[in-house]
């Protein structure tokens, strides 16, 4: 759970899930659909997120 509430941050720092998406070279949709658990999370986002 901590995690995913780092990752929140992140989205919120960068200015939203829309511009973090973009940072991270996602669809914001893809993004959403991710952190909401509606898909899975890829190794690509995994390595972008870093450890």
């Amino acid at each position: 759970m901590a995690g995913l509430h780092q990752e929140r941050t992140r989205m919120r720092k960068a200015g939203g899930n829309s511009a973090f998406a973009r940072m991270m070279g996602l669809n914001d949709k893809t993004l959403s659909n991710m952190a909401n658990a509606r898909r899975r999370l890829n190794d690509e986002l995994l390595a972008a997120l870093g450890p």
